[in-house]
């Protein structure tokens, strides 16, 4: 096999995609690489096939590692034995999106992927082409989104609140407010129950940089402003997961070209299996008759709910076909809203709330 690179990729793109892939691990026949660091052919994992995946940690301590400045890629071969008494080599790389180095943000995309590829050959330890790399299959894919938000902690709070309780080992959530990272993370990395209970995580990316990464931030990411960004990442464990979630193929080719609205499916599929449905606290005046309690209910609820309330009194009085009566109702809507919701704490922080829980994917 030569040592070209190969730059050319006829991937499909997407245009202005807000959710990317930010680690993953990618697994290529050995037969499709020339193993370049003779070190590599000490680091073998057995996997049995009918228990599924490697549990990661045991990756982590049985691969090649390479690291400089924060940028942690490991390598192994991994020999999976068949229920047909077969035994298949791979090469697997545990690949994160710091490979990109300055592009960071971006996450792992079909626009970039020939940076990775570009850095993987530097670490001269296989050589394949790109479009070996593409054909591979990919497992433990966390899909990412990033957001601005303050007060982190305050709302986590809320999520706490809005969790799907349960006595079972490993569900619920585990939240921490740390001085080097905040966050609140559901189910265990390792979980193989992906369809009731998989792995979801939102942090503050970056206090997590800056205290825990900061080889990583220092050294690349000095010209960015990641003040108040927080992330959201859910994990897709195997090919019976993807499938589960309406995903057939699993190479890196195929989840580079899923779309954003595919990519939305999947974190907010895990928002779902953990958080109850939103379901607002509205305190309403006693001050009001029956019917103007009615309205003010519904008022709050459309605002908890991410709808705005011009949007709300035009879309709730549509129906009614009488001119006069429809422009009397909304004044009786304006007459409500703005004598007893507009401008309180409640109408700003159910405003705040909303904006985040739109923003992270929880419908």
């Amino acid at each position: 096999m030569g040592t070209k690179v190969q730059t050319k990729t006829t991937i499909p793109t997407s245009e202005g995609n807000k959710i990317s892939i930010d680690s993953l691990k990618i697994r290529i026949p050995i037969e499709n690489v020339k193993i370049i660091d003779e070190a590599l052919n000490s680091k073998w994992i057995l996997i049995n096939e009918a228990t599924g995946e490697i549990d990661e940690e045991i990756f982590k301590e049985n691969s090649l590692r390479k690291h400089k400045n924060g940028i942690k890629v490991k390598y192994a071969i991994e020999v999976v034995n068949s229920t047909f008494k077969t035994r298949n080599k791979y090469v697997t790389i545990l690949l994160p999106s710091k490979v990109l180095k300055e592009p960071y943000f971006e996450g792992i995309t079909a626009e970039n992927i020939e940076i990775v590829y570009i850095e993987l050959l530097k670490h001269k330890v296989i050589n394949f082409t790109l479009e070996t790399l593409l054909n591979s299959v990919c497992t433990d894919v966390d899909f990412k989104k990033d957001i601005q938000c303050t007060n982190l902690g305050y709302k986590l709070k809320k999520l706490v609140a809005a969790t799907r309780p349960s006595k079972k080992k490993n569900e619920g959530c585990f939240v921490y407010d740390k001085i080097n990272n905040t966050g609140i993370e559901f189910s265990d990395r390792r979980t193989t129950s992906f369809r009731s209970n998989p792995f979801l995580k939102i942090y503050d990316k970056a206090k997590e940089l800056n205290n825990n990464s900061y080889k990583f931030s220092d050294e690349y990411l000095k010209k960015v402003n990641y003040d108040n960004k927080v992330r959201i990442e859910a994990t897709v464990k195997n090919k019976a997961h993807f499938k589960y979630l309406g995903i057939e193929e699993t190479t890196l080719k195929s989840l580079l070209s899923l779309s954003n609205e595919q990519k939305e499916n999947i974190i907010n599929y895990a928002i779902s299996k953990h958080l109850e449905p939103r379901t607002p606290i509205i305190k309403t005046p006693s001050i009001l008759r029956p019917n103007e309690m009615i309205i003010h209910y519904s008022i709050n609820l459309a605002l908890n709910n991410g709808m705005s309330f011009e949007t709300f009194r035009n879309e709730s009085t549509k129906a009614i076909k009488d001119k006069t009566t429809r422009s009397r109702k909304r004044k009786e809507l304006n007459s409500i809203y703005y004598k007893h919701i507009k401008g309180t704490s409640i109408d700003n922080e159910a405003n705040e709330m909303n904006e985040f829980f739109d923003k992270i994917g929880y419908l």
